[in-house]
């Protein structure tokens, strides 16, 4: 997914996160898109911790190489529906 939104809206962080052009890009986005990809420098994100105010998440991360570490966190009241899991520990 990363490598077709790097493509489609030429965002150098996505195709520094995606690692290289997929297949299924070409067969989504067209025979351009391969084209569209090489267009973009591959530029990491120099955020390294984020909050969405609208959905309440918060995220950290060590870094953006494949095996960085990362938390998530739902910080926000719970309206209506929700679940139990939502300080859940993913590793």
């Amino acid at each position: 997914m990363l490598c077709r939104m790097a493509a489609y809206f030429g965002r150098a962080d996505f195709k520094a996160a995606a690692g290289g052009f997929s297949e299924e890009s070409l067969w989504l986005l067209g025979s351009k898109a391969a084209e569209m990809f090489d267009a973009v420098d591959a530029v990491p994100s120099s955020e390294l911790d984020k909050h969405y105010g609208e959905s309440g998440f918060c995220t950290w991360r060590s870094g953006w190489k494949e095996n960085a570490e990362y938390l998530l966190f739902k910080c926000a009241p719970f309206h209506g529906h929700s679940h139990a899991d939502n300080l859940t520990l993913l590793y």
